[in-house]
Order: C-alpha cells, then sequence, then structure tokens
C-alpha cells in the first residue's frame, strides 16, 4: 500500500509541470533545416521513356510458352552462393506454364 502512495504522488508531481515552460532552443530545427533534408531531382527528360511494344509482347510469348530468359547470374561478394533452381527437388516439380488467353 505504501508503494502505491509514493507511486500516485509521483505520477501527481510529474504532472505539475506548467505549460507554459519554454521549449528546447533547438525546437523546430529539423522545420528550419527543411531545404538541406530534400533531395534536388534533376529536370524532366525530354525524351520519352524506352520501352518497346515488340519486346513486351516476345517477353509475354515466351512466359505463355514456358521459355522465359534467365538472367545471368550476379556475384556480388565473391563468394560462390548461388540460389537453387526453381525445379530443384526441394521446391517440387515446376508449375506448368499458364494457358494462353483466349479472345
Amino acid at each position: 500500500m505504501k508503494a502505491l502512495v509514493i507511486l500516485a504522488l509521483g505520477a501527481g508531481v510529474a504532472a505539475c509541470t506548467p505549460v507554459d515552460a519554454p521549449l528546447s532552443p533547438v525546437f523546430g530545427e529539423a522545420r528550419a533545416s527543411m531545404k538541406e533534408q530534400i533531395i534536388a531531382q534533376g529536370p524532366p527528360s525530354e525524351q520519352p521513356p524506352t520501352s518497346s511494344a515488340v519486346r513486351g509482347a516476345a517477353a509475354v510469348e515466351r512466359y505463355l510458352r514456358g521459355a522465359q530468359k534467365q538472367p545471368p547470374q550476379q556475384d556480388t561478394s565473391g563468394s560462390a552462393v548461388v540460389a537453387a533452381p526453381a525445379t530443384s527437388s526441394l521446391l517440387g516439380p515446376a508449375a506448368p506454364p499458364p494457358s494462353a488467353p483466349s479472345y
């Protein structure tokens, strides 16, 4: 019971902080230095985005046939860690490619 009274008195004293207490001298500094925190982007490109409907259609056809192009393996650490292929026995058989949509 004594601990509860001490805890209640401590909470009461902590609530006695005046409302008009001075703020920290660095209060609002992040807002004042916002211009330094923003990364300026370059001007927008005058060129249209590089894309090709022919390449996209070919990629869809390869996907539907199940003949996707595998990206080249990249090694950034110098170690010989290579992911297991998707058809490994740990993962089970590979899923068949989806059937072509009928329009």
